[in-house]
């Protein structure tokens, strides 16, 4: 009688080792990197037919994410909405030159800058995890650092631009 219940316990033991080793090799797996994405032809395209000698150009992106992947928050100038920018995306526009405010609607997250004829401006929003729903953080980033991730993702469809000025 002992041996059997020997055996039954060496056999719930060798289960477990191999279901831990299984999982391991999964979780190693899905650390796998697959190297840099390279730029999206249409937003290079974009970038450069935008560059205008009398306008500022914005470019507004959100990097693809999992969290927060469904949520879509607006994006407003000067107290308007401008574009629910959604997963993945960036929007990129031409606005006169001058003191313009850009926030996230109903939060408390966005930035004021005064932009000159032939600027640009580069603002990345992200989602801060929140009790019942995730919020949206507008923060101005560093003009290299904004074309190099922007340039990485699809462009915005146009029904999610909410200001036809911009479609």
């Amino acid at each position: 009688m002992r041996t059997r219940r020997n055996g039954v316990i060496n056999y719930f033991v060798n289960v477990r080792s191999l279901f831990f080793a299984v999982m391991t090799c999964a979780f190693l797996a899905g650390c796998q990197t697959t190297g840099p994405t390279p730029p999206n032809a249409a937003t290079t395209a974009k970038l450069s037919s935008t560059k205008h000698a009398g306008k500022v150009t914005v470019v507004i992106y959100r990097p693809r994410n999992y969290m927060g992947g469904m949520l879509s928050p607006t994006v407003q100038l000067d107290g308007k909405s401008l574009v629910d920018i959604d997963n993945g995306r960036v929007f990129i526009g031409a606005i006169p030159p001058g003191h313009h405010i850009f926030e996230i609607e109903n939060q408390k997250s966005g930035t004021e800058a005064t932009l000159k004829p032939g600027s640009a401006i580069y603002l990345k929003v992200e989602i801060l995890p929140g009790v019942w729903k995730g919020n949206g953080q507008l923060t101005q980033v560093a003009p290299e650092q904004g074309e190099f991730e922007a340039k990485r993702l699809e462009l915005i469809n146009p029904s999610q631009i909410d200001d036809p000025a911009f479609r």
